[in-house]
């Protein structure tokens, strides 16, 4: 009888954080860890996530939730996409600190399939600051993944 196994995430990378709609800010630092596992026979799953951003007068710190999918690719290599929404930030432009819920991120990245090594982000975040302007950061990444592709043992 086949066993189907599940897929897992793991991710630990910093980079670079570019704004793309803050004037204030100036190019930062980003870093960002993430676990996930799905159900037996699948390529996609879900689980926390924490990540932190310093840009010129901006940084944030936040607990989010994301779903990711992992696509194998030729060779030794997976693509994955992660999404993730914020459950808990804390932010501060200038010397205005402020807590919230809800801000948007987007990553895709590349690394090794069914091995923990090297990989390559991209990422795009929106902070939502309600009653203020928003601000859109984009990201690039290097760090170490895990990404184990769903497979059925026979």
């Amino acid at each position: 009888m086949p066993i189907r196994t599940p897929s897992l995430l793991g991710e630990a990378t910093i980079g670079v954080a570019h704004p793309w709609s803050n004037k204030r800010s100036t190019d930062g630092v980003q870093f960002d860890v993430a676990f996930g596992g799905g159900e037996p026979g699948s390529n996609t799953g879900a689980g926390p996530a924490f990540s932190y951003r310093r840009a010129g007068d901006t940084q944030e710190v936040a607990l989010a939730i994301h779903t990711y999918g992992i696509v194998p690719l030729p060779g030794n290599l997976a693509a994955f996409g992660r999404i993730s929404l914020n459950v808990l930030e804390w932010d501060r432009v200038g010397t205005k600190d402020r807590a919230g819920i809800g801000s948007p991120a987007f990553e895709v990245g590349v690394g090794l399939r069914d091995d923990i090594g090297p990989c390559l982000t991209v990422s795009a975040r929106r902070d939502l600051r309600f009653g203020e302007d928003d601000d859109t950061f984009l990201g690039v990444s290097l760090g170490f993944c895990a990404l184990i592709s769903a497979h059925t043992i026979r």
